[in-house]
């Protein structure tokens, strides 16, 4: 159970903390949300250039890159791969009649299916990035930015700690 004083005092250091705070953040989650919106489309019949436009920033790019970590350059690969079944994918992903983790889940294990297809293929990739569910919970926020954010269990696990919550999940809880 949560502390509600904790959680309380958190949201007002927060609430009074924000116009102090640089706006690079919140001007990159608008220009990263806006590309998306404007080009995201699974009908586009290249699929390939859409993905494209839908991820790119005129800002940064470190919501999917970084060092050792570049999930959107693995997912182009897959896209000229497989371009069918990624575009199937990303319409079961974004399914909102469906349970939110088999929709994950599902989407994580056919990435690792295709990493081994790519791999067999003189690709090399250690990994898709996506195993972790930020990836996925990322294209599941920019698709619905009121239902969704960004799904990382190790900060989720310290903001519940931070909070006197006794239940923090040992293992990822997507529901």
């Amino acid at each position: 159970m949560i502390n509600k004083a904790k959680i309380d005092a958190y949201i007002r250091a927060y609430v009074e903390a924000l116009p102090g705070k640089e706006k690079v953040e919140l001007m990159l989650w608008d220009d990263c949300l806006y590309n998306f919106k404007t080009n995201w489309d699974l009908e586009y019949l290249d699929f390939l250039s859409n993905f494209k436009q839908s991820f790119k920033s005129t800002i940064s790019t470190r919501l999917w890159k970084g060092d050792n970590f570049y999930p959107i350059d693995v997912m182009q690969e897959y896209i000229t791969y497989e371009k069918e079944i990624m575009r199937s994918l990303f319409r079961d992903l974004l399914d909102e009649s469906k349970s939110i983790d088999g929709r994950i889940q599902r989407f994580v294990f056919y990435c690792d299916q295709l990493l081994s297809e790519i791999k067999d293929r003189g690709k090399v990739y250690p990994d898709h990035y996506h195993e972790d569910y930020y990836m996925p919970s990322m294209y599941l926020s920019f698709r619905y930015p009121n239902q969704y954010w960004f799904y990382d269990i190790v900060l989720l696990r310290i903001v519940l700690r931070k909070l006197d919550d006794k239940n923090i999940p040992p293992a990822h809880d997507l529901a």
